[in-house]
């Protein structure tokens, strides 16, 4: 039992952490935006208009795409939380139906052990009236004699 748990348990972690930064990356990819930002503050060779801006709307600006982050961040991280409860509530339900499992496998095993045990008694009982009826035969055989 425990073995099987160990065993699933670290390939679902594994495969659940492979789904998760797939998603996290498919919904919003920071390294990417970070790596335009930076090259087209680098490699820009005019004058970008941010430098016109004043530096309270400078800013602003950074506030603005602060909070856009941030927002994205906040929606992976419900989705995140959403996720993992579907998961545990799965992960319970599994839990369930594998101990009515092995209750069911008990059951069946003990009644297995006690159809052997009464297919026994039932042949030995039989051999045992074949054998009287075996000796009853004979002895009818002496007396006619």
């Amino acid at each position: 039992s425990s073995g099987i748990n160990a065993e699933y348990g670290d390939w679902f972690i594994d495969h659940f952490v492979v789904v998760w930064w797939r998603n996290m990356s498919t919904a919003f990819n920071f390294e990417e935006y970070f790596q335009t930002k930076f090259e087209e503050k680098l490699f820009n060779g005019d004058e970008e208009p941010e430098n016109h801006m004043t530096a309270a709307t400078r800013l602003l600006e950074k506030k603005r795409e602060m909070s856009e982050l941030e927002q994205a961040l906040s929606a992976q991280k419900e989705e995140f939380e959403s996720k993992m409860r579907n998961l545990n509530q799965r992960q319970e339900e599994l839990d369930k139906k594998e101990l009515n499992l092995r209750s069911s496998l008990i059951k069946f095993d003990q009644f297995l052990i006690e159809n052997d045990v009464k297919k026994r008694r039932a042949m030995k009982k039989t051999a045992m009236e074949k054998k009287k009826k075996k000796k009853k035969t004979k002895n009818q055989k002496k007396k006619k004699k």
